[in-house]
């Protein structure tokens, strides 16, 4: 890729049956209660040294390393429900919104035109650190598609050093895609349009299987498009 090589990633096919079953569950909690969901997950993110948080509400997040598992409370004043996160990723799946990632990363996977799919993908420098890393990388033969993911953008400068970092290892033939969970703001989707990024929600419909023909439709026709110098 332009002289930068990828050699630390994670492919598709590493993801266990666990692991996918694991980004239902981490949507439904998610649902239980939004706000202590980010408190005790980013702590636990912030702080990988300890292995329990509790908020004031009473939701707590406790990591089990013998089982490889996260056990979550999420206080709800209709449901109080306990959860059993376990899978062999469930560490970034959960703190890292990889769960977000993977669920993209298998929706691209049954594109007809994706090939080899790779998650994590991290470009070594010549010092010590990574240079960038992109979230999802798909191989579609004879282009490269750069892929991003985040449930919402708060920090627009998140899509300059997207769009950056593309130039950098794909070059001009590669191509640009912004997923998010939530509706893209108007001012992301205009930086999306300068950088020539496609973008697109999967909220803008309720069910996946629209959702993949209105994703499919927009890469088909973005292939058959010149980049911009």
């Amino acid at each position: 890729m332009n002289g930068n090589p990828l050699i630390t990633f994670n492919p598709i096919e590493s993801y266990s049956k666990e692991d996918i079953q694991a980004i239902s569950k981490i949507k439904l909690l998610r649902k239980e209660n939004y706000s202590d969901f980010l408190k005790i997950t980013n702590y636990l993110q912030k702080h990988p040294n300890q292995n329990r948080y509790q908020t004031e509400s009473g939701s707590f997040i406790e990591w089990i390393s013998q089982e490889n598992a996260f056990k979550c409370f999420i206080q709800n004043r209709k449901s109080n429900k306990e959860f059993l996160l376990k899978s062999n990723n469930i560490r970034n799946l959960l703190l890292n919104s990889g769960w977000f990632e993977l669920e993209v990363a298998l929706l691209l996977s049954k594109w007809s035109k994706s090939g080899d799919i790779r998650l994590n993908c991290r470009f070594p420098a010549k010092s010590k650190g990574d240079k960038n890393e992109i979230d999802i990388v798909v191989n579609l033969g004879n282009k490269i598609l750069f892929v991003e993911c985040k449930t919402q953008i708060f920090d627009m400068t998140d899509l300059d050093k997207f769009a950056s970092a593309v130039k950098v290892y794909g070059g001009l033939g590669s191509k640009m895609l912004f997923v998010t969970e939530s509706e893209m703001k108007d001012k992301a989707i205009e930086k999306c349009t300068d950088h020539g990024i496609m973008f697109f929600s999967l909220k803008s419909t309720l069910q996946i299987e629209m959702a993949e023909k209105m994703l499919f439709a927009l890469l088909d026709n973005e292939l058959l498009k010149i980049n911009a110098k």
